[in-house]
């Protein structure tokens, strides 16, 4: 009998836990919002999509400039600035025909 309600109240707590969990991720999904092939949450971010869709969890991308960045949990690269990014690839490309 004593196991049976040990059992049960660990059941509660896991139960509990989860629900909790499920409710954060919904205050999250609530707060950000899909930009630049990235997610903000009020004017914080960008956070990875990748990570968010398949784990539900914010990850904050790094970049050295405003053109593109990584994440540091699963190395996603993500394009803020297409326009710019094809920009900079052609001026390479040129120079690289020119050498």
């Amino acid at each position: 009998m004593q196991t049976d309600v040990y059992s049960l109240v660990e059941k509660n707590e896991k139960l509990k836990k989860q629900l909790d969990e499920i409710k954060k991720t919904e205050d999250i999904e609530s707060q950000i919002v899909y930009k630049e092939n990235t997610y903000w949450r009020n004017s914080d971010g960008p956070y990875c999509t990748k990570c968010w869709d398949t784990e539900n969890t914010l990850v904050r991308l790094h970049s050295e400039d405003s053109i593109e960045g990584q994440c540091p949990n699963c190395d996603n690269k993500v394009v803020f600035d297409i326009e710019a990014y094809e920009k900079q690839k052609d001026e390479l490309h040129k120079r690289i025909k020119n050498l």
